[in-house]
Order: structure tokens, then sequence, then C-alpha cells
């Protein structure tokens, strides 16, 4: 056990994996969320937990650049926002894909097409490979001390030089000559996740898709899906080769081989729930999207997605959304870019729209780079990059100020930090990494007046919805045991990503994020009240860790063994020691070994007959009366001991308690093959 009595316990959700490389719900502009805690003018100080990608990092920028300032001021507020992550893998692929949404040399739709290529995609284009190993030479170079891509905007001053040699290790992984052997490793993944099911995997996934996915999430399309599922490839273009690996989904994870633990790499990340819900292809702020002809949907999440990642796209540059015309809504479609039969972009994104370009800004007139739009053979000239690096650059000056501060390593170290104590105003939690709140210090990381946001199961497809309903009521009761309040006046964009304006707090299975107050003078006493009120504290070691409240009987399995959960929380990355909030001691663990049955002792021995424990030879005599042997009647006289007990507890003593003169048998001991002979000893 851990601290205050606390146990380790295993993963339950085996299809999400050891290691998230996305999130489980739409992303979430984190300004908008923090906004009734945030005075006018101060900065916005976020600390994401366990979010697994950049969807909130990329959607809270594009919505910055769209309001002038939070509580009417001239300026942007400026962001902080820190990102905590115990893998460095998951921090270095959070650190690529906002390098990639930030590249304004990159044309929008093609960089909206790669940034989703690398979010979801198993298997990459070979350009895109090529860039995403060029980004990461870049990165690498900028925690080396030297410029990039983020200089002025990275924060590593938080990771110590073991994570920071981590998180280049991993930058390092991203690179063309680098081995792994993706299709085999999904395979293995696969294999290891189905087990007897494995050839019946179409099946499995038609019934996870049909029951649990579709009346959630009806846009995303079946077919898609189920490519997802059997190859992983989420968002594909037509007539396109995918024969590189997507090397950003590459971990390393400990297990047991053997007997021994090692850290091995390979693929751990989600087999069962989609990137389509953290990508955005889900939610969309025009309902056109959403159209429903002949009890189909007219678009795909694909589709959703490529939408709204274009538009933060344009946010970042121009400071609007992207606005589609009637005449070119039929024709849009992801992968559109490189498809011969769209023209939906000669009048969306064409230098004669509507939103004319800004200063420095020459649209979609950037130069095209020699990887992606100039035909092969056909470089780009000298004029025409230094024109593209001019726009980038005044484009960047264009963004609000923030700074993204990275940490990584173990939770109970953060909490004890004095850099972290009393700085955010806004705390997000997914929900893989909910039982982190059980820790009562969390309080300490918040300000006086603060914003909490809590990711709930609703899109979790490998449980049920009973389960996610759970799931929700104890985050809740968790959140009441550290005087947190659901905000009751929470506006949401849309229904499902976030809480409506309600009363009463809504289920795990209505929405995808429950929003929450703290006021550090009422919490104390918010925190003793719902207490009192459960009667008990909230289990959390049982309920939250790692989703093990998602799963049932019908769900759960044994974890895969090369990726089980270590043993040991402070070395290793799968099973984590959760203190209880309890107020009561407890209870003091049983005894080791079998019980007497009759005197309560531990138990040395075992009645043949019964075969029940003891531990005396009085104990064993009473057992014989109430026991008799069958070639004895109960009334006959006491029943000899057993060899064991009279060579261990008795020896030398009768059965009526009378000294023995004769040495006791002995078992014939064999010195060769052929020739046993009998050996007394001599006492």
């Amino acid at each position: 056990g851990g601290r205050n009595g606390s146990t380790k316990t295993h993963m339950s959700l085996r299809g999400a994996g050891s290691v998230r490389f996305w999130g489980f719900t739409p992303p979430l502009d984190l300004a908008e969320a923090a906004s009734a805690a945030a005075e006018a003018g101060a900065p916005l100080r976020a600390l994401l937990v366990g979010s697994g990608d950049s969807r909130h990092l990329v959607t809270t920028l594009a919505a910055a650049c769209e309001r002038p300032g939070m509580g009417g001021s001239s300026m942007p507020s400026p962001l902080e926002l820190t990102v905590y992550e115990e893998a460095p893998e998951v921090l270095a692929r959070q650190l690529l894909l906002l390098s990639i949404a930030l590249d304004f040399e990159v044309p929008r739709r093609e960089r909206a097409e790669m940034y989703l290529e690398v979010f979801g995609n198993l298997m990459l284009r070979p350009r895109t490979a090529t860039y995403v190993a060029s980004r990461a030479v870049a990165l690498r170079h900028l925690l080396e001390g030297g410029d990039g891509p983020l200089g002025e905007t990275l924060d590593v001053s938080l990771l110590k030089m073991k994570e920071r040699d981590a998180l280049e290790d991993a930058l390092r992984s991203y690179a063309e000559d680098a081995p792994f052997d993706a299709v085999r490793c999904h395979n293995d993944r696969l294999r290891r996740y189905y087990g007897s099911r494995y050839d019946a995997r179409s099946n499995v996934l038609d019934w996870d898709y049909g029951m649990e996915l579709s009346p959630i999430a009806p846009i995303v399309h079946k077919a898609q899906y189920r490519e997802w599922r059997m190859s992983g490839i989420a968002f594909e273009v037509r007539a396109a080769s995918y024969s590189q690996p997507n090397r950003t989904l590459a971990s390393m994870a400990c297990g047991r081989e053997n007997g021994l633990s090692k850290m091995r790499r390979g693929f751990w990340g989600d087999v069962v729930n989609s990137p389509y819900v953290a990508a955005g292809g889900v939610e969309a702020d025009d309902a056109r999207l959403f159209e429903i002809r002949s009890k189909q949907q007219v678009k795909t999440a694909c589709d959703v997605a490529y939408y709204n990642v274009l538009s933060c796209f344009q946010a970042l540059e121009r400071g609007s959304r992207l606005r589609l015309p009637p005449e070119a809504l039929a024709d849009f479609c992801y992968g559109a870019s490189v498809a011969g039969d769209s023209e939906w972009a000669k009048g969306i994104l064409a230098p004669s729209m509507p939103s004319p370009p800004e200063d420095g800004d020459s649209g979609e007139h950037q130069p095209a780079s020699p990887r992606f739009d100039a035909p092969e053979g056909e470089s780009r000239t000298a004029d025409g990059a230094r024109t593209a690096t001019t726009a980038g650059a005044s484009k960047h000056a264009r963004l609000p100020m923030f700074r993204l501060r990275l940490v990584s390593g173990a939770w109970p170290d953060v909490l004890r930090k004095p850099r972290h104590a009393r700085h955010y105003n806004l705390l997000y939690v997914a929900s893989h990494a909910a039982h982190l709140l059980a820790d009562a210090r969390t309080n300490d990381l918040l300000q006086p007046r603060a914003r909490v946001v809590l990711e709930t199961a609703r899109y979790l497809i490998e449980t049920r919805k009973d389960k996610r309903v759970e799931f929700g009521r104890k985050l809740l009761e968790l959140a009441a045991c550290r005087g947190w309040t659901f905000d009751s006046g929470t506006a949401a964009a849309s229904p499902t990503s976030s809480c409506a304006a309600t009363s009463v707090p809504p289920d795990g299975s209505e929405c995808a994020h429950f929003h929450l107050g703290y006021d550090a003078a009422t919490a104390e006493a918010t925190a003793l009240e719902a207490q009192a009120r459960q009667n008990s504290a909230v289990n959390v070691d049982e309920t939250l860790k790692d989703g093990a409240l998602l799963c049932d009987e019908a769900t759960a399995h044994p974890a895969d063994e090369e990726a089980a959960p270590p043993s040991s929380p402070e070395n290793e990355r799968g099973t984590i020691a959760v203190p209880l909030p309890a107020t009561t001691p407890p209870p003091p663990p049983p005894p080791p070994g079998p019980i007497c049955a009759i005197t309560g002792l531990p138990a040395k021995y075992k009645d043949p007959v019964s075969g029940l424990p003891y531990a005396t030879l009085e104990a064993f005599q009473e057992l014989r009366k109430l026991h008799p042997a069958p070639e004895r009647r109960l009334d006959s006289p006491a029943a000899p001991l057993p060899e064991g007990h009279a060579a261990g507890a008795a020896e030398g003593v009768s059965s009526r308690g009378e000294a023995r003169t004769e040495a006791p048998l002995q078992r014939p001991i064999v010195l060769s093959s052929g020739m046993p002979r009998r050996i007394n000893r001599v006492f």
C-alpha cells in the first residue's frame, strides 16, 4: 500500500492503451472556460493534466486571435499554458503538432491536411514524413538553446535535465531513418487486445460502432471508423500512398517479460477510441455540415475535423474564422487540395475572398515549398523563399502573447514545487488522470478564485453507458471533496462539448466536460459538507484509477504481457499508488497465511479429513470429534495423530499424553537407483 493506506490497481481500459496520444473530448477554448475567474487584463494561467494532444492549445490560440481582449481590455490578455504529461513522447508530439499549426510558411490547406494526418494516422505519406523529420530537427535545435519554431514562446525551465534529454530523444526518433515497424506493432497490439476474437474483430468493431459510437457521434462514418480500427488510417487522402510510419505514435512502455521488467518501444496507443472526437470531427459552428439526407450524413467526421482545423488556422493568420459560401459547401471535403475533382478552394481561400488580407498577409499567394506544392524537380526561388519567410514572420508577430511551459515527471513532485503554488486560475484534468485529484494538495496549485474543467467519459466507447454515468457521478463527488462547486451558469457553445446552463449537474453521458468553480474562502466548508453528506470517503483508487470504473465484467481483460502495468509506482509508468481521501484510519491488514478454524491462530497444519487448517494438538482433536475419520466411529478412542503433526507439533508425545519409547517410523531414503535403504536416526 501507499500513503494513507492506498493500494495499487492495474489499467482497465486496455483498448485505450498505456500511452494516450489523443484525448477523448472535443477541443475547448480554455480562455472562455476561465473567463469567470479571470480578472480584467489578467493573464490566463492554465494547467493541462493529461490532455494528450494539442487540440486545446490550438483552439485557445485561435480564439484569442479573434477576440480583442478579456474583461474589456483593448489588447488580448497574455496566455500562459502549462502542459503536464508523464510520458516524454506525448510532450514531444504536442510540441510537434503545435509547431505544424504555427508554420505559416506552408499553405493552410496543406498544413491542415498534414496536421490531421500526423494527428490520427498510423502511416504517413512520404512527404509528410519528410516534413515531420525536418520540424523535429528544428525543435531539437530549439531545445539545445538555438533559434527555431516557438523560440520565443517555449519554456522548458520546469523540466529536469533527464526529462529534457528524454524529450530530445523522442524528437530524435522522428528521423526518417529511425526504425519503427508501425504495421507489425499495430498488428501485435490488436492481437493482444482481441485475443481469441482477433479473426472476428470486424464483428466486434461493428458492435462497438452500432451500440456505442453511432448513438452519440453519428457523424463518424462506419466505413471510416472500420478502416481506422483495422489499419490505423483515420484521415485518408484519395489516391495517396501511405508508406511511411508515423513515428510520433511510437513510445516506450514498461512491462514484464520472462519474469523481468523491461522497457520496449512500440505502439501502445489507442485502438478502440478513434481520434475523430479529439480532432474536432463531431462538433462545428456550421450546422450545414451535419445535414442529413435519406437518413445519411452528407458530410463525415473527416470533413468536419478538416473544417475546424482549417478554420483555426485561418483565425491564427487573419483573426477570423472560415465561412463556407453555399455554392462551395457541396465540394468541401478533406483532402480537397490534392484531389483533382474538387474546385471548392477557388471560391473560398482564393485572394478574392470578402475578407481582405491584412498588412503583410498575402492570403494563399504564399510561394510554394518544393516539398508540397511545386512539381517534382522544380525548386522554390530565393526571392520566393524570402517572401514566404517574411510573410510567416509577420503572421507570427500578430499572434497573442503566450508562453508554453512543459512539465513532466511524477505528479507528487509537481504538487510540492513552490513554482506551482497558487499559480493557476484554470485546471484541466483528463478522464484517465482523474485519480490524481485524490491528493488534497491539488488545491494548492490554484489561485484563490479559479476554474476547474474535468473531462468526462461521454465519448469512451470501450465501456457501457451506465458506467459512463457512474464515472461522471464519481467525478462530481470527488470534486465536492476538494471543495469545488458545479457552475450552473456555464454556457456551452454546443450541448455536447460542455455542461449547458442548468442547476442540476448532468451525468457523464450528456456532456464532454464538467465546469467547476473554486473559491478558497468557501472551499474547506464545502468539502466538509460534501464529506458529511457522502458519509464516507470516495474510493478513488478503485473507481477512478485509469478508468477502472469504466469497465464491467464484459469488457475487463488482463493487461498485455509486454505493456502490463508494473508494480513500482516510483520508477514505472503503468501503475500509480493513489492515496485514499479517508477521514478514518485504514483497517489493520489481515494476518498472513491460513487461520486455525478452532482457535483463530495462524495455522501451520491442515486436517486431511475436513480440509480445515489448525494450529495446536487440542484444535486437531476438536476437529477430529467434529469430523471423524471415515473408518472410525465417533465414540471410538482418539484418532492417531497424522505423521506430519507427530513429526512437527507433538513429536515424542502419544495421543494420551504418555511418552513414547520407540523412535518414529522413517521414510526410506534412496541412495541409488537400484538399492533403497532404510536409515534410522538416533535420538
